[in-house]
């Protein structure tokens, strides 16, 4: 497994939604801007998305130009799975 840990802000609304034929019952997709090095202007745009408990959790609290500290693992597409990820007071 491939882990990541992040800080990043929220660049778009969060789009939930449920899943039909799965194991997971509902999913959350954004996109995350993360600034690759402290004080710089160069930024990764990647897309996150979690699922179930994480889902839930992401939609009720995360809205657009939240700051988050994310940890989550590399699917193999590209896409960052969210483990865990706690707001940032700034």
């Amino acid at each position: 497994m491939n882990l990541f840990f992040g800080i990043g802000k929220i660049l778009v609304d969060i789009d939930y939604g449920f899943l039909i034929d799965s194991k997971s019952f509902s999913a959350a997709n954004t996109l995350l801007e993360i600034c690759q090095y402290y004080n710089s202007t160069n930024t990764t745009t990647v897309k996150i998305k979690g699922y179930d408990y994480i889902a839930d959790r992401m939609y009720q609290n995360l809205s657009k130009n939240s700051n988050i500290f994310l940890k989550g693992r590399l699917l193999n597409d590209g896409v960052i799975e969210v483990l865990d990820f706690k707001i940032l007071k700034v």
